[in-house]
């Protein structure tokens, strides 16, 4: 996925994908604002305790595709954990 990079009459600036707000004057690499980052942080630990709960209660069972899924979470918010440590 690629940055938004909007010219705005000379003046560059990034926006955020997801609510459009300016990130920063100039162009980055980055994708999302610092409050939809969060949000979205949020949403993957959310996401990822209503799967655990799903394969524990609703199937009662393993889904081995599932279970990768989560374990990619768990590796992508064990990693965040430590960058922010």
């Amino acid at each position: 996925m690629k940055p938004t990079h909007k010219f705005n009459s000379g003046n560059k600036a990034t926006l955020c994908k997801s609510c459009r707000c300016i990130i920063t004057e100039g162009f980055t690499d980055e994708l999302l604002c610092t409050d939809c980052q969060e949000k979205a942080i949020e949403l993957l630990y959310t996401f990822r305790q209503d799967a655990e709960l799903a394969l524990e209660n609703i199937w009662g069972r393993s889904d081995d595709g599932f279970e990768s899924q989560i374990g990619l979470i768990d590796n992508f918010l064990k990693h965040l954990d430590d960058e922010e440590s």
